[in-house]
């Protein structure tokens, strides 16, 4: 928390105004009470293997549907993913599959992918493996 507040005043963001939490995320979206405007996903890689695929998917699809119950009408929800085993295809998959379940309407906005200072090489296409959305809840 040190590093986030700091980056805040770097940025000239008074820290004091905002809050700052550290915990289990699945539990910490379960306990709110007031729906988020803006809600950031970047989990470390959930797949180290190629046998623990499902299991990724069942992650990011619990981990969405979280935020989906969270998430105020006309919220933004950026999330990343950076699981080389796991397709952007099979990504965006798990989170359509997390707003059927919560029955979320979703607007993609952006999708992108790694910057040009994580090149892909052509003989190893599991170096794209930064999978990034930004979406819009319906209202």
């Amino acid at each position: 928390m040190k590093l986030a507040r700091r980056n805040f005043q770097i940025n000239e963001i008074d820290p004091a105004s905002h809050g700052f939490v550290t915990g289990d995320v699945l539990e910490f979206l379960r306990a709110q009470e007031k729906p988020f405007d803006l809600i950031v996903l970047d989990p470390p890689a959930f797949a180290k293997s190629q046998k623990a695929v499902p299991a990724a998917l069942d992650g990011y699809a619990s981990l969405h549907r979280a935020a989906f119950e969270v998430l105020a009408p006309g919220g933004i929800l950026a999330t990343a993913s950076c699981s080389a085993r796991v397709s952007a295809e099979e990504f965006a998959g798990a989170i359509r599959e997390a707003a059927v379940k919560t029955r979320t309407d979703l607007q993609l906005l952006e999708e992108r992918r790694q910057p040009v200072d994580h090149p892909v090489l052509p003989a190893f296409p599991e170096g794209r493996y930064l999978k990034f959305f930004v979406y819009r809840k319906a209202d």
